[in-house]
């Protein structure tokens, strides 16, 4: 009988109660790319061999195969429980990017897990409450601070006093992330369903890759959740190709976190492989 180590105590008890059916584990080692042999309608891994790709089967190198029965562990415990255990109904070899938007939801790769993910680096990000200006023909979008300032500079430029103020205070709708046009510092504000939209098509094309990126994509999440329900399948309003674009944004997110030496770029090879619980032990 064979093992399989999970990730966490989550996937271990999706397994272990059959929520999750899928594992996708990365082919140790990786073929060096993928090539067209004639008579084949897929590219196939192979490997440089003085010169001239050679076939590369990664199979052989996989863990598991049809028919196997493996039990589930998480790194430094004991076997989970003495249930079911897992029988190995397939194996093929596929590259990560050819995995659906709803393979990668069954593997746990969802919006959720993503926000979840990217909270605490959002957090790290510093924020001011929206604040604009009233009584002028531009409001623009300030922090407190710099909007005091503002108000100072037109009262002092002829403006009215009794008409220029600053106002605010609380987050409204925009069609995007706003910044302090004073001093650049991010504001507090709900996005627009086109805001969304906006940061999931960034992000569909352009990687996360720092703070500001996450508190950027962790906010149309966030902003979604509470407004538009546009990610929630159960939602009217729900918006499945969105829905899908988030699932491989969170997947190439949550992927190359998992795998920093064979990142979602590379489009490394795994081992595709579908379990279901096995009655006899």
């Amino acid at each position: 009988m064979k093992t399989y180590i999970a990730r966490t105590y989550a996937e271990a008890a999706g397994l272990h109660d059959g929520r999750i059916t899928l594992l996708v584990i990365l082919c140790n080692p990786q073929p060096d790319g993928a090539a067209r042999f004639s008579g084949c309608d897929k590219p196939e891994p192979y490997i440089l061999r003085e010169g001239s790709p050679v076939y590369y089967d990664p199979l052989k190198y996989a863990p598991y195969a049809p028919g196997d029965v493996i039990v589930v562990r998480v790194p430094g415990s004991s076997i989970i429980g003495d249930g079911p255990r897992l029988l190995v109904k397939s194996c093929e070899a596929r590259q990560v990017q050819s995995i659906t938007p709803l393979e990668f939801r069954n593997l746990g790769f969802t919006p959720n897990a993503l926000r979840d993910a990217l909270g605490p680096l959002a957090d790290k990000v510093r924020r001011e409450d929206l604040y604009w200006i009233h009584g002028v023909d531009d409001p623009g979008c300030w922090c407190n601070k710099c909007a005091s300032k503002e108000v100072k500079r037109l009262i002092a430029a002829g403006a009215d006093p009794d008409e220029v103020c600053v106002d605010g205070g609380w987050g409204g709708d925009e069609d995007g992330n706003e910044s302090c046009q004073g001093c650049g510092v991010d504001l507090e504000c709900f996005l627009t369903e086109y805001g969304v939209e906006e940061e999931v098509e960034h992000f569909a094309q352009y990687p996360i890759e720092c703070n500001h990126d996450a508190y950027c994509m962790w906010h149309a999440l966030d902003s979604d959740e509470a407004n538009h329900s546009m990610l929630d399948p159960t939602s009217e309003h729900h918006d499945a190709e969105l829905y899908d674009a988030v699932t491989l944004i969170a997947a190439h997110y949550l992927w190359d976190r998992r795998h920093p030496k064979h990142p979602w770029a590379s489009n490394p090879w795994t081992f595709f492989t579908t379990v279901k619980l096995e009655t006899s032990k």
